[in-house]
């Protein structure tokens, strides 16, 4: 082949090749949302964990200084959302869609948890 056919040849190659990564990041969905507490504050730090059902992958992600988050490229399924931060009671979702090229919006309230009261007691 000569030198022209060759480099057609290999920009058609880069072009496929850049078509299926766009063809695989459109056959997915991703999840939203916001966690706050009960008076509407966004919690910051907030451990979230998303789990798939089907496959049992976990993928997971903090939340930002105003309490939101995002899980970008996720396969289409159902899924299972954890929240939990420090001082509030864990939340769990079991049953979260996710459909190809759809925003799942997955708004979370945190009720903290009574402060936990620790008495030492010393004999003399």
């Amino acid at each position: 082949m000569n030198r022209r056919k060759v480099a057609f040849l290999a920009v058609l190659t880069l072009l496929a090749g850049g078509v299926s990564v766009f063809a695989q990041a459109g056959a997915t969905g991703q999840i939203v949302g916001t966690v706050v507490d009960q008076t509407g504050a966004g919690v910051a730090a907030a451990s979230v964990t998303l789990t798939n059902v089907a496959t049992s992958e976990v993928r997971q992600t903090v939340t930002n200084a105003l309490g939101d988050y995002v899980f970008p490229l996720v396969t289409p399924g159902r899924y299972k959302l954890e929240v939990s931060a420090a001082g509030f009671k864990s939340v769990v979702i079991e049953s979260v869609d996710v459909r190809i090229t759809q925003t799942t919006r997955v708004d979370v309230t945190l009720l903290a948890t009574a402060p936990t009261e620790v008495v030492t007691v010393t004999a003399e």
